[in-house]
């Protein structure tokens, strides 16, 4: 049995991400996996009590509700929710609003954490530009650290001592470089986490 967190930041009903993603967590439990959802951003929108669909839509609150009865524990950004005006009192029986915090903590016991997203998988930015050796891969290590499995990583920065160390150090720590090319003296390199 492997644990799975999801991280849905879409809202229900005008795209299909945060459908997939709840078809993604009713597969997980059918085969007998433990499911964590936590929603982000529009995400929390999906927990929100009262949902009325139109006629031949899926109720996404019905789905989420039923999956909890099932076990799987569902959190909310506790920022998210408080920006678009969402209490506890708004949120079906059975969610939490949480902090980051308790992401990060549930990122760690996960064996695979999957972003729903709009690019499903959201590459974060890190810019090395006339930082010295070995700051470049400290600032890569750092940022990589506070990312989720799967999720891409494009370093842009500038020497070819740089562009060598961050590229041997994502390797040797299990990551996967997916793009690595060079201009003059800059470069830039996409990581995919572990």
């Amino acid at each position: 049995m492997a644990t799975f967190t999801l991280i849905i930041y879409e809202a229900p009903y005008a795209k299909e991400r945060a459908l997939s993603a709840l078809r993604f967590a009713w597969t997980c439990d059918v085969e007998g996996h433990k499911v964590r959802i936590w929603l982000f951003e529009n995400g929390v929108y999906l927990a929100k009590k009262g949902q009325k669909p139109a006629q031949g839509l899926t109720n996404y609150g019905q789905m989420l509700e039923d999956l909890m009865k099932g076990g799987a524990e569902v959190k909310a950004c506790v920022v998210c929710c408080e920006a678009r005006g969402l209490t506890q009192a708004d949120l079906l029986d059975g969610v939490k609003i949480a902090t980051v915090h308790e992401l990060v903590e549930w990122t760690v016991n996960s064996d695979k954490v999957i972003p729903f997203s709009a690019n499903r998988l959201a590459t974060e930015k890190l810019d090395v530009k006339g930082k010295m050796c070995p700051m470049p891969v400290a600032f890569t290590k750092r940022k990589l650290d506070g990312m989720a499995s799967g999720q891409l990583l494009e370093v842009v920065g500038e020497g070819e001592l740089e562009f060598d160390n961050i590229q041997r150090w994502v390797k040797n720590n299990g990551h996967e470089v997916l793009e690595a090319s060079k201009a003059g003296a800059e470069f830039k390199i996409v990581i995919k986490k572990r």
